[in-house]
Protein backbone atom coordinates (compact mmCIF):
# COMPACT_ATOMS: atom_id res chain seq x y z
CA UNK A 1 0.00 0.00 0.00
CA UNK A 2 2.81 2.40 0.89
CA UNK A 3 4.55 1.86 -2.45
CA UNK A 4 1.37 2.61 -4.40
CA UNK A 5 0.46 5.94 -2.80
CA UNK A 6 2.73 8.91 -3.25
CA UNK A 7 1.14 10.87 -0.38
CA UNK A 8 1.85 7.96 1.98
CA UNK A 9 5.46 7.94 0.86
CA UNK A 10 5.71 11.68 1.55
CA UNK A 11 4.15 11.21 4.99
CA UNK A 12 6.60 8.40 5.74
CA UNK A 13 9.43 10.58 4.50
CA UNK A 14 8.62 13.43 6.87
CA UNK A 15 8.06 11.00 9.73
CA UNK A 16 11.50 9.47 9.23
CA UNK A 17 12.98 12.97 8.88
CA UNK A 18 11.37 14.06 12.13
CA UNK A 19 12.60 10.97 13.95
CA UNK A 20 16.08 11.60 12.57
CA UNK A 21 15.84 15.20 13.75
CA UNK A 22 14.87 14.11 17.27
CA UNK A 23 17.62 11.50 17.34
CA UNK A 24 20.35 13.90 16.25
CA UNK A 25 19.04 16.63 18.56
CA UNK A 26 19.01 14.20 21.49
CA UNK A 27 22.56 13.06 20.79
CA UNK A 28 23.90 16.58 20.44
CA UNK A 29 21.93 17.79 23.44
CA UNK A 30 23.20 14.92 25.58
CA UNK A 31 26.76 15.75 24.54
CA UNK A 32 26.56 19.52 24.99
CA UNK A 33 24.20 19.27 27.96
CA UNK A 34 26.93 17.73 30.16
CA UNK A 35 28.53 21.14 30.45
CA UNK A 36 25.30 22.66 31.74
CA UNK A 37 25.00 19.79 34.22
CA UNK A 38 28.62 20.25 35.31
CA UNK A 39 28.08 23.99 35.76
CA UNK A 40 25.09 23.34 38.03
CA UNK A 41 27.07 20.72 39.90
CA UNK A 42 30.03 23.06 40.42
CA UNK A 43 27.77 25.80 41.72
CA UNK A 44 26.44 23.42 44.39
CA UNK A 45 29.90 22.28 45.45
CA UNK A 46 31.25 25.60 46.64
CA UNK A 47 30.53 24.76 50.25
CA UNK A 48 31.83 21.23 49.75
CA UNK A 49 35.13 22.66 48.41
CA UNK A 50 35.46 24.81 51.52
CA UNK A 51 35.01 21.76 53.77
CA UNK A 52 37.51 19.65 51.82
CA UNK A 53 40.24 22.27 51.66
CA UNK A 54 42.52 22.94 54.66
CA UNK A 55 41.53 25.79 56.90
CA UNK A 56 42.48 29.28 55.96
CA UNK A 57 45.15 29.39 58.69
CA UNK A 58 46.80 26.06 57.70
CA UNK A 59 50.43 25.88 56.70
CA UNK A 60 51.55 25.72 53.07
CA UNK A 61 52.74 22.11 53.43
CA UNK A 62 49.25 20.99 54.54
CA UNK A 63 47.74 22.81 51.57
CA UNK A 64 50.02 21.11 49.07
CA UNK A 65 49.42 17.62 50.52
CA UNK A 66 45.64 18.11 50.60
CA UNK A 67 45.42 19.61 47.11
CA UNK A 68 47.54 16.79 45.70
CA UNK A 69 45.25 14.15 47.25
CA UNK A 70 42.10 15.86 45.96
CA UNK A 71 43.57 16.31 42.47
CA UNK A 72 44.52 12.62 42.24
CA UNK A 73 41.13 11.40 43.47
CA UNK A 74 39.04 13.78 41.36
CA UNK A 75 41.38 13.89 38.34
CA UNK A 76 41.62 17.63 37.96
CA UNK A 77 43.97 20.44 38.99
CA UNK A 78 43.38 22.61 42.04
CA UNK A 79 44.79 26.06 42.77
CA UNK A 80 44.01 28.19 45.86
CA UNK A 81 44.57 31.94 46.26
CA UNK A 82 44.08 34.22 49.26
CA UNK A 83 41.89 37.32 49.45
CA UNK A 84 44.55 39.40 47.69
CA UNK A 85 44.71 36.88 44.79
CA UNK A 86 48.13 35.73 45.91
CA UNK A 87 48.96 32.06 45.36
CA UNK A 88 48.61 29.84 48.43
CA UNK A 89 49.06 26.36 46.91
CA UNK A 90 48.49 24.33 43.70
CA UNK A 91 48.38 20.62 42.90
CA UNK A 92 50.10 21.21 39.55
CA UNK A 93 51.32 24.17 37.56
CA UNK A 94 49.19 27.07 38.91
CA UNK A 95 46.26 28.23 36.78
CA UNK A 96 45.78 31.96 36.88
CA UNK A 97 42.58 33.59 38.07
CA UNK A 98 40.33 35.12 35.43
CA UNK A 99 40.34 38.90 35.13
CA UNK A 100 36.54 39.04 35.59
CA UNK A 101 34.92 39.57 38.96
CA UNK A 102 34.11 36.33 40.79
CA UNK A 103 31.15 35.79 43.09
CA UNK A 104 30.81 33.53 46.11
CA UNK A 105 28.90 30.33 45.42
CA UNK A 106 29.03 30.78 41.63
CA UNK A 107 31.52 28.93 39.45
CA UNK A 108 32.66 31.06 36.50
CA UNK A 109 33.88 29.14 33.39
CA UNK A 110 36.86 30.35 31.37
CA UNK A 111 39.11 28.98 28.61
CA UNK A 112 36.30 27.25 26.77
CA UNK A 113 34.73 25.81 29.95
CA UNK A 114 37.99 24.00 30.75
CA UNK A 115 38.67 26.11 33.87
CA UNK A 116 36.18 27.05 36.61
CA UNK A 117 36.78 29.60 39.36
CA UNK A 118 34.85 30.77 42.43
CA UNK A 119 35.17 32.63 45.75
CA UNK A 120 34.76 30.70 49.00
CA UNK A 121 32.73 32.25 51.82
CA UNK A 122 35.95 32.96 53.74
CA UNK A 123 37.36 35.05 50.81
CA UNK A 124 39.76 32.54 49.27
CA UNK A 125 39.77 31.94 45.52
CA UNK A 126 39.67 28.41 44.08
CA UNK A 127 40.40 27.42 40.49
CA UNK A 128 39.63 23.96 39.07
CA UNK A 129 41.05 22.91 35.70
CA UNK A 130 39.41 19.94 34.00
CA UNK A 131 41.61 17.37 32.30
CA UNK A 132 40.09 17.84 28.85
CA UNK A 133 40.70 20.16 25.89
CA UNK A 134 38.95 23.50 25.66
CA UNK A 135 35.44 23.42 24.24
CA UNK A 136 34.21 25.79 21.51
CA UNK A 137 32.00 28.76 22.29
CA UNK A 138 28.22 28.49 22.55
CA UNK A 139 27.77 30.26 19.20
CA UNK A 140 30.07 27.81 17.44
CA UNK A 141 28.35 24.84 19.08
CA UNK A 142 24.97 26.14 17.95
CA UNK A 143 26.23 26.60 14.37
CA UNK A 144 27.60 23.04 14.38
CA UNK A 145 24.28 21.77 15.73
CA UNK A 146 22.25 23.50 13.01
CA UNK A 147 24.66 22.36 10.29
CA UNK A 148 24.54 18.72 11.37
CA UNK A 149 20.77 18.90 11.69
CA UNK A 150 20.37 20.37 8.19
CA UNK A 151 22.72 17.82 6.66
CA UNK A 152 20.85 14.97 8.33
CA UNK A 153 17.42 16.08 7.06
CA UNK A 154 18.82 16.80 3.59
CA UNK A 155 20.51 13.40 3.51
CA UNK A 156 17.22 11.67 4.31
CA UNK A 157 15.06 13.69 1.91
CA UNK A 158 17.36 14.05 -1.11
CA UNK A 159 17.36 10.44 -2.45
CA UNK A 160 13.57 10.27 -2.45
CA UNK A 161 13.06 13.71 -3.97
CA UNK A 162 15.69 13.03 -6.64
CA UNK A 163 14.06 9.72 -7.51
CA UNK A 164 10.71 11.47 -7.88
CA UNK A 165 12.08 14.33 -9.99
CA UNK A 166 13.89 11.90 -12.30
CA UNK A 167 10.54 10.26 -13.03
CA UNK A 168 8.99 13.65 -13.78
CA UNK A 169 11.96 14.63 -15.96
CA UNK A 170 11.57 11.47 -18.02
CA UNK A 171 7.85 12.18 -18.34
CA UNK A 172 8.60 15.74 -19.44
CA UNK A 173 11.07 14.44 -22.03
CA UNK A 174 8.35 12.18 -23.46
CA UNK A 175 5.91 15.10 -23.68
CA UNK A 176 8.53 17.22 -25.48
CA UNK A 177 9.16 14.43 -28.00
CA UNK A 178 5.43 14.21 -28.73
CA UNK A 179 5.33 17.99 -29.16
CA UNK A 180 8.30 17.80 -31.54
CA UNK A 181 6.46 15.33 -33.77
CA UNK A 182 7.77 11.97 -32.50
CA UNK A 183 4.36 10.42 -31.98
CA UNK A 184 5.91 7.04 -31.20
CA UNK A 185 7.58 8.38 -28.03
CA UNK A 186 6.69 6.56 -24.80
CA UNK A 187 7.90 6.78 -21.21
CA UNK A 188 8.88 3.93 -18.90
CA UNK A 189 6.40 3.12 -16.15
CA UNK A 190 8.26 2.78 -12.83
CA UNK A 191 6.56 1.71 -9.64
CA UNK A 192 2.88 1.89 -8.75
CA UNK A 193 2.48 5.42 -7.37
CA UNK A 194 0.70 8.41 -8.90
CA UNK A 195 3.67 9.28 -11.15
CA UNK A 196 3.57 5.77 -12.60
CA UNK A 197 -0.18 6.14 -13.13
CA UNK A 198 0.44 9.45 -14.90
CA UNK A 199 3.06 7.77 -17.11
CA UNK A 200 0.58 5.03 -18.05
CA UNK A 201 -2.05 7.66 -18.88
CA UNK A 202 0.47 9.57 -20.96
CA UNK A 203 1.41 6.45 -22.93
CA UNK A 204 -2.25 5.64 -23.54
CA UNK A 205 -2.94 9.21 -24.73
CA UNK A 206 0.17 9.21 -26.94
CA UNK A 207 -0.91 5.91 -28.51
CA UNK A 208 -4.39 7.27 -29.17
CA UNK A 209 -2.96 10.46 -30.71
CA UNK A 210 -0.67 8.40 -32.93
CA UNK A 211 -3.62 6.34 -34.13
CA UNK A 212 -5.75 9.43 -34.79
CA UNK A 213 -2.96 11.17 -36.71
CA UNK A 214 -2.29 8.03 -38.74
CA UNK A 215 -6.01 7.77 -39.53
CA UNK A 216 -6.10 11.46 -40.53
CA UNK A 217 -3.12 11.03 -42.82
CA UNK A 218 -4.73 8.01 -44.42
CA UNK A 219 -7.97 9.95 -44.86
CA UNK A 220 -6.14 12.89 -46.45
CA UNK A 221 -4.24 10.61 -48.80
CA UNK A 222 -7.42 8.79 -49.77
CA UNK A 223 -9.41 12.02 -50.14
CA UNK A 224 -6.77 13.65 -52.33
CA UNK A 225 -6.63 10.57 -54.52
CA UNK A 226 -10.41 10.31 -54.79
CA UNK A 227 -10.76 14.01 -55.59
CA UNK A 228 -8.08 14.00 -58.26
CA UNK A 229 -9.51 10.96 -60.02
CA UNK A 230 -12.79 12.69 -61.08
CA UNK A 231 -10.79 15.83 -61.87
CA UNK A 232 -8.66 13.82 -64.27
CA UNK A 233 -11.82 12.41 -65.92
CA UNK A 234 -13.24 15.93 -66.27
CA UNK A 235 -10.04 17.09 -67.95
CA UNK A 236 -10.26 14.21 -70.36
CA UNK A 237 -13.87 15.03 -71.12
CA UNK A 238 -12.97 18.65 -71.79
CA UNK A 239 -10.30 17.64 -74.27
CA UNK A 240 -12.97 15.71 -76.16
CA UNK A 241 -15.28 18.72 -76.50
CA UNK A 242 -15.83 20.20 -79.92
CA UNK A 243 -13.73 23.11 -81.12
CA UNK A 244 -16.82 25.34 -81.05
CA UNK A 245 -16.81 25.06 -77.25
CA UNK A 246 -13.34 26.58 -76.80
CA UNK A 247 -14.52 29.39 -74.49
CA UNK A 248 -16.55 27.07 -72.31
CA UNK A 249 -13.71 24.56 -72.23
CA UNK A 250 -11.29 27.26 -71.10
CA UNK A 251 -13.63 28.29 -68.27
CA UNK A 252 -14.01 24.71 -67.08
CA UNK A 253 -10.25 24.19 -67.18
CA UNK A 254 -9.77 27.32 -65.08
CA UNK A 255 -12.30 26.02 -62.55
CA UNK A 256 -10.47 22.71 -62.40
CA UNK A 257 -7.13 24.45 -61.80
CA UNK A 258 -8.64 26.44 -58.94
CA UNK A 259 -10.20 23.32 -57.47
CA UNK A 260 -6.91 21.46 -57.79
CA UNK A 261 -5.08 24.32 -56.07
CA UNK A 262 -7.69 24.40 -53.32
CA UNK A 263 -7.20 20.67 -52.69
CA UNK A 264 -3.45 21.19 -52.45
CA UNK A 265 -3.91 24.04 -49.98
CA UNK A 266 -6.32 22.01 -47.82
CA UNK A 267 -3.94 19.06 -47.70
CA UNK A 268 -1.06 21.39 -46.85
CA UNK A 269 -3.16 23.04 -44.11
CA UNK A 270 -3.91 19.64 -42.60
CA UNK A 271 -0.23 18.71 -42.65
CA UNK A 272 0.73 21.99 -40.97
CA UNK A 273 -1.94 21.44 -38.32
CA UNK A 274 -0.25 18.15 -37.47
CA UNK A 275 3.01 20.07 -37.00
CA UNK A 276 6.41 20.05 -38.66
CA UNK A 277 9.27 18.28 -36.95
CA UNK A 278 12.21 20.62 -36.40
CA UNK A 279 14.47 17.57 -36.31
CA UNK A 280 13.92 17.28 -40.07
CA UNK A 281 14.89 20.90 -40.84
CA UNK A 282 17.89 21.59 -43.07
CA UNK A 283 20.05 24.61 -43.76
CA UNK A 284 18.23 26.73 -46.34
CA UNK A 285 19.77 29.47 -48.48
CA UNK A 286 16.89 31.92 -48.19
CA UNK A 287 18.41 34.41 -50.68
CA UNK A 288 18.60 31.81 -53.47
CA UNK A 289 15.17 30.41 -52.69
CA UNK A 290 13.43 33.80 -52.83
CA UNK A 291 15.32 34.81 -55.97
CA UNK A 292 14.17 31.64 -57.77
CA UNK A 293 10.55 32.23 -56.83
CA UNK A 294 10.60 35.89 -57.88
CA UNK A 295 12.07 34.90 -61.25
CA UNK A 296 8.80 33.11 -62.06
CA UNK A 297 6.92 36.42 -62.29
CA UNK A 298 7.01 39.38 -64.62
CA UNK A 299 7.19 42.82 -63.13
CA UNK A 300 8.56 41.42 -59.84
CA UNK A 301 11.76 43.04 -58.58
CA UNK A 302 13.99 41.45 -55.96
CA UNK A 303 17.05 42.51 -54.02
CA UNK A 304 18.51 41.06 -50.87
CA UNK A 305 21.39 40.01 -48.68
CA UNK A 306 22.74 36.51 -48.12
CA UNK A 307 20.92 34.70 -45.31
CA UNK A 308 20.75 31.11 -44.13
CA UNK A 309 18.06 29.73 -41.86
CA UNK A 310 16.98 26.31 -40.62
CA UNK A 311 13.75 25.03 -42.13
CA UNK A 312 11.86 22.95 -44.65
CA UNK A 313 12.85 24.26 -48.09
CA UNK A 314 9.64 23.04 -49.78
CA UNK A 315 7.46 24.75 -47.18
CA UNK A 316 9.47 27.96 -47.32
CA UNK A 317 9.14 27.98 -51.11
CA UNK A 318 5.39 27.60 -50.71
CA UNK A 319 5.37 30.50 -48.23
CA UNK A 320 7.17 32.85 -50.63
CA UNK A 321 5.03 31.77 -53.57
CA UNK A 322 1.79 32.34 -51.67
CA UNK A 323 2.84 35.82 -50.56
CA UNK A 324 4.00 36.90 -54.04
CA UNK A 325 0.85 35.43 -55.65
CA UNK A 326 -1.26 37.29 -53.10
CA UNK A 327 0.50 40.57 -53.97
CA UNK A 328 -0.16 40.11 -57.69
CA UNK A 329 -3.78 38.99 -57.25
CA UNK A 330 -4.93 41.49 -54.66
CA UNK A 331 -2.44 44.35 -55.08
CA UNK A 332 -1.06 46.42 -57.91
CA UNK A 333 2.07 45.86 -59.92
CA UNK A 334 5.00 46.14 -59.71
CA UNK A 335 5.73 43.86 -56.76
CA UNK A 336 8.92 44.57 -54.82
CA UNK A 337 10.55 41.82 -52.76
CA UNK A 338 13.50 42.41 -50.44
CA UNK A 339 15.55 40.33 -48.02
CA UNK A 340 17.50 42.24 -45.36
CA UNK A 341 19.56 41.34 -42.29
CA UNK A 342 19.07 43.05 -38.94
CA UNK A 343 21.14 41.72 -36.05
CA UNK A 344 20.18 38.01 -35.80
CA UNK A 345 17.08 38.24 -37.98
CA UNK A 346 16.40 37.82 -41.69
CA UNK A 347 13.50 40.04 -42.81
CA UNK A 348 11.55 39.16 -45.96
CA UNK A 349 9.32 41.96 -47.30
CA UNK A 350 6.80 41.67 -50.17
CA UNK A 351 5.29 45.02 -51.16
CA UNK A 352 3.00 46.16 -53.97
CA UNK A 353 1.51 49.48 -55.11
CA UNK A 354 -2.01 48.62 -54.00
CA UNK A 355 -4.05 50.49 -51.42
CA UNK A 356 -3.90 47.59 -48.98
CA UNK A 357 -6.73 46.49 -46.75
CA UNK A 358 -8.56 48.20 -43.88
CA UNK A 359 -6.63 48.21 -40.60
CA UNK A 360 -9.40 46.35 -38.76
CA UNK A 361 -8.95 43.40 -41.14
CA UNK A 362 -5.15 43.14 -40.95
CA UNK A 363 -5.33 40.24 -38.48
CA UNK A 364 -8.42 38.54 -39.86
CA UNK A 365 -6.85 37.92 -43.28
CA UNK A 366 -4.66 35.26 -41.70
CA UNK A 367 -7.72 33.23 -40.70
CA UNK A 368 -8.69 30.31 -43.00
CA UNK A 369 -11.27 31.16 -45.67
CA UNK A 370 -11.49 34.82 -44.67
CA UNK A 371 -12.07 37.18 -47.59
CA UNK A 372 -11.71 40.94 -47.42
CA UNK A 373 -14.89 42.91 -47.98
CA UNK A 374 -13.49 45.18 -50.68
CA UNK A 375 -15.36 45.82 -53.95
CA UNK A 376 -13.71 44.83 -57.21
CA UNK A 377 -11.18 42.66 -55.37
CA UNK A 378 -10.63 39.06 -56.66
CA UNK A 379 -12.46 36.76 -54.25
CA UNK A 380 -10.04 33.85 -53.99
CA UNK A 381 -10.72 31.14 -51.43
CA UNK A 382 -9.03 32.71 -48.38
CA UNK A 383 -6.25 30.18 -47.73
CA UNK A 384 -3.12 31.81 -49.15
CA UNK A 385 -2.19 34.04 -46.18
CA UNK A 386 -3.49 31.47 -43.70
CA UNK A 387 -1.15 28.81 -45.09
CA UNK A 388 1.70 31.34 -45.14
CA UNK A 389 1.16 32.15 -41.47
CA UNK A 390 1.10 28.49 -40.48
CA UNK A 391 4.38 27.88 -42.34
CA UNK A 392 5.92 30.92 -40.66
CA UNK A 393 4.74 29.75 -37.23
CA UNK A 394 6.17 26.29 -37.86
CA UNK A 395 9.56 27.93 -38.49
CA UNK A 396 9.36 30.19 -35.46
CA UNK A 397 8.99 33.25 -37.70
CA UNK A 398 6.77 36.27 -37.24
CA UNK A 399 4.53 37.47 -40.06
CA UNK A 400 2.90 40.91 -40.20
CA UNK A 401 0.69 42.75 -42.69
CA UNK A 402 1.06 46.51 -43.10
CA UNK A 403 -1.58 48.36 -45.12
CA UNK A 404 -0.30 51.94 -44.85
CA UNK A 405 1.29 53.84 -46.48
CA UNK A 406 1.69 50.92 -48.89
CA UNK A 407 0.57 47.31 -48.90
CA UNK A 408 3.33 44.99 -47.69
CA UNK A 409 3.81 41.71 -45.85
CA UNK A 410 6.84 41.26 -43.59
CA UNK A 411 8.21 37.90 -42.38
CA UNK A 412 10.94 37.90 -39.71
CA UNK A 413 13.09 34.75 -39.48
CA UNK A 414 15.76 33.86 -36.93
CA UNK A 415 19.02 33.83 -38.88
CA UNK A 416 21.36 30.86 -38.38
Amino acid sequence: MLKRRLYLQICALFTVSLLSFVLVAALISSYLGNDAFNAALYQRTTSLAELLLPRKSAEAASYNIRLTELAEKLEFRLTVYDETRSLIASSHEPDGLPAVKLHSGVWTPTQGDATWSTVLPDGRFVTIRLNRPSLPSDEFSFAVFITLLTMTIAGVIYPFIRRLTRKLERLQSGVEKIGAGYLGARVNVEGNDEVASLARSFNAAAEQIEKLVAAQRLLLASASHELRTPLARIRLGIEMLKDSDVKRRHEIQQDIRELDALIDELILMARLDMGLSRHDFDDVDLLALVAEECARYRNCFFEGEAAKIEGDARMLRHLVRNLVDNAFKHGREPVEVSLSIQENSAILTIADKGSGIPADESEKVFEPFYRCKIPDRPAGYGLGLSVAKKIADAHGAKIELHAQPKSEVMVVFDKK
